[in-house]
């Protein structure tokens, strides 16, 4: 969780201050740097992979849970008086808000992405393990990478180009299974 913080108070869209502590570099370089002392602090009582994953797993929520504590601690105030403020150039429209659009296209379109990437880890790595262990690796890497695409989603400024991309990626890959297993 406090690697979380750290990146996300570099980044530049953060509400936690009025303006950012740090670069956002200094910010990759700190949340790296603690997720690495947290996958080794995870491996003294798990083995490696399962460090590696409860590491990685923590990290996707916290990303995605950070920006809706800062709208708990700190809600959004409405103006004193009946001024409004939103200031529009003339004959120009404010753009709607796009996190829904943002928050469906990712929940929809992460898990198939979820799905197949971790049938292509699972069946391309893990060629040789019993089926048993083969299935729970399956099922362990659908919910980070799901996750991680939630979580990174709200980076965009254009959502289309990264919902695109993840469709044509999903294809990709469900071409991929059907070829190679």
């Amino acid at each position: 969780m406090l690697a979380c913080a750290v990146l996300y108070a570099g980044n530049p869209n953060q509400q936690w201050f009025k303006t950012r502590p740090y670069s956002f570099k200094i910010a990759i370089i700190g949340c790296i740097s603690l997720c690495t002392v947290a996958t080794f602090c995870f491996s003294q009582s798990f083995s490696v992979a399962a460090a590696i994953f409860t590491t990685f797993t923590l990290s996707m929520l916290g990303l995605s849970l950070v920006p809706l504590i800062t709208r708990w601690e700190k809600p959004l105030t409405a103006p004193r008086g009946n001024k409004s403020t939103l200031s529009r150039a003339h004959g120009s429209q404010a753009s709607p808000p796009q996190w829904w659009l943002k928050s469906i296209g990712a929940l929809v379109l992460g898990l198939p992405l979820g799905l197949f990437t971790s049938a292509l880890i699972t069946f391309t790595v893990f060629s040789n393990t019993p089926l048993d262990v083969k299935t729970q690796h399956l099922m362990w890497w659908i919910v980070p990478i799901w996750l991680t695409l939630i979580a990174l989603i709200y980076f965009s400024h254009r959502p289309l180009r990264i919902f695109t991309a993840i469709a044509l990626l999903t294809f990709a890959e469900y071409l991929a299974i059907q070829v190679f297993i």
